[in-house]
């Protein structure tokens, strides 16, 4: 039982890691994006609004992975732990979902095409939260429930 929570806590760590640096460069995107010709043409009479979307973005996925990382204290109970990465789970499959029917068509960091890079790295850490909810559903199913700790 413990190798499998500490598989999924390694994943979980990886997968903070990852929402903090991708909100970090989010917050990079929004000193640029503007200036870029498509933004500009798309958001002609509101070009904050597309620095304020950005920076909205870095700043939830810093506070996810943040979440993430905290969560992962040896403290908090495994029922808890799993329904976070189920919840997560279904957020960045959400995500891949929508990066697939509304590809990213502004080239961004010189990438012409940045779905071909995005798409991948959303499925990565799609999978690095789709992998701790099996191994913790298969540790929740062969322990028993306990009760919280006061």
């Amino acid at each position: 039982m413990k190798p499998r929570r500490n598989l999924a806590k390694t994943l979980l760590i990886v997968a903070g890691v990852i929402e903090i640096v991708v909100g970090l460069a989010h917050f990079g995107m929004s000193a640029f994006t503007p200036k870029s010709p498509e933004i500009a043409a798309s958001a002609q009479s509101k070009p904050d609004s597309v620095t304020l979307l950005t920076l909205s973005v870095a700043l939830l996925l810093m506070a996810f992975g943040a979440c993430t990382l905290l969560l992962i204290r040896e403290s908090v109970p495994a029922q808890i732990l799993f329904y976070y990465t189920v919840i997560k789970s279904a957020f960045w499959l959400g995500r891949v979902i929508l990066e697939v029917i509304y590809p990213v068509k502004v080239p961004l960091f010189s990438l012409e095409q940045p779905t071909l890079v995005i798409l991948p790295i959303l499925v990565i850490v799609w999978l690095l939260f789709v992998v701790p909810a099996f191994l913790l559903a298969k540790q929740l199913r062969s322990a028993p429930i306990q009760e919280p700790r006061s």
